[in-house]
This record gives structure tokens, C-alpha cells and sequence, in this order.
């Protein structure tokens, strides 16, 4: 578990995040959000170690930092997505997934600057989740992309971040099912929510709806049924009374 507190950090000259915390652990997605999109960039160049040192000025941590960090950055787009993989030695097999997954299997092996722009996010998103990093971090990941897309980007993420911890900087939140949610806000950084897994909430609904529900009959119609047998058996009840 990595625990980041008392963040202190200057960027370009201007003081963008003066303190807070964020709790980042395997198995957990993270969304970030901020109204100053250079506020959350300082933050995301902080944790991928871009031209800073993490020293006590900056930060201070409590826990092992993770020996691996990947998040999008700018390729040779001279080059495919599999040749970044081989250049990256991520396991290719993995990334073969992830693209035929994402629509980009005919797409592979061309070079990324002959991409759309929503056919490179997805491939750069594909590439990071296939490094297999113990942080992964995604700045925007979904700008470009169809809602039905981010649907399937998404549910990807969730699925990868039960091995991976990974945060998101997005404004996107609806379509996630569960997330912690960190926010920016004057200076400071700090948990807004936790937003359990809804297919769960939706699960636990069901069982407690299903203690008073029998064969998919609601509970107002069995006791109008044991009503009428109740009557019924005290008119026979009467009935052989008076032979």
C-alpha cells in the first residue's frame, strides 16, 4: 500500500497542490479530478517521477514506492503498437488481447502516427495496461472516444485493477461502477467518495428483496393466499360443525 501525504508542489512558479493526501493500494481504482487541468498534470508528473525527486520538500510517504510506474506519454509514432510492446518487453500475448478488445487488431502493426487520434489513445491505453506495472497511470484516457467505447475501456480497467492499482485522471465517473474519488480544490487534495461495485449494491438489493419475495411473488400476494385458505378452512371447519 502506498500512502502519499503532506504534498507540497511547485510548478512552473506557481504553487498547485499545498497539501493533502491520497491513498493508492493493489486492487484499487482511483479517479482523480481538478478545475485546473495543470493542477492534476503536476501531480500525475510528480508520481511518474517526471523531472522531480520525491524527497520530503515534495512529499512524504508511508509504505514501499512501487517499483513499477507506467502512464500514457508521448511515443515514437514512427513505430507500431506491437513495436512499442517488444521496445516496452511487455507480454505480447496480453497486449494481442487488449487490441483485438479495443478494435485495433487491423491496426497493430501500423505505424501510431497513421492512427486516428481515438484509435492511438486506445492503443497507447492498451500498451500500459500490458506492462503489468503495480501503479498504472491513464491522464484523459478517454477524450476522444464514443461512449459505447468508454463503456468497454472502462470495464477493462475494472477488471485490470483487481491485480493493478491504477488512477484515472477523468471526468467520467459515471460510467465507473466503483471508484475512489480524489479531488484538487484550492490548493488541497483530498477524498471526495468511495463508490462501491453497483453490480454488488444491486446483488445485496436483491437478496434482502428476495426474503420477502418467494418464487417472484411479492409478499402482499402470499398472504392474501394464506387469507382465503385461512377462510376456507374455517368454513369447512363450520360446515362439518353443524352435521
Amino acid at each position: 500500500m502506498l500512502k502519499i501525504r503532506h504534498i507540497w508542489i511547485p510548478y512552473y512558479d506557481k504553487i498547485r497542490i499545498r497539501d493533502g493526501q491520497m491513498e493508492i493500494k493493489p486492487g484499487q481504482l482511483c479517479l482523480l479530478q481538478s478545475a485546473d487541468e495543470k493542477t492534476t498534470q503536476a501531480l500525475v508528473d510528480l508520481l511518474l517521477l517526471k523531472g522531480k525527486t520525491i524527497d520530503e520538500r515534495h512529499i512524504e510517504i508511508e509504505g514501499s514506492w512501487p517499483d513499477k510506474i507506467v502512464g500514457q506519454t508521448v511515443y515514437d509514432l514512427s513505430r507500431s503498437v506491437m513495436d512499442l510492446g517488444v521496445y516496452h518487453r511487455v507480454d505480447l500475448g496480453i497486449l494481442k488481447k487488449w487490441l483485438r478488445r479495443l478494435g485495433l487488431t487491423r491496426c497493430r502493426n501500423r505505424p501510431c502516427q497513421q492512427l486516428s487520434l481515438a484509435q492511438r489513445e486506445r492503443a497507447f491505453f492498451a500498451l500500459n495496461l500490458s506492462m503489468m506495472a503495480e501503479l498504472v497511470i491513464l491522464s484523459y484516457p478517454f477524450t476522444h472516444q464514443s461512449p459505447q467505447m468508454i463503456k468497454r475501456m472502462v470495464n477493462g480497467l475494472e477488471e485490470a485493477c483487481q491485480d493493478q492499482a491504477i488512477l484515472v485522471v477523468t471526468d467520467k465517473t459515471p460510467y465507473f461502477h466503483h471508484y475512489h474519488l480524489y479531488r484538487i480544490e484550492k490548493g488541497y487534495l483530498h477524498q471526495v467518495m468511495v463508490v462501491e461495485n453497483r453490480d454488488e449494491q444491486w446483488d445485496r438489493m436483491k437478496s434482502y428483496l428476495s426474503l420477502h419475495t418467494l418464487l417472484g411473488m411479492p409478499l402482499s400476494y402470499w398472504l392474501g393466499i394464506l387469507l382465503i385458505v385461512a377462510l376456507l378452512a374455517l368454513g369447512i371447519s363450520r360446515i362439518m360443525s353443524w352435521r
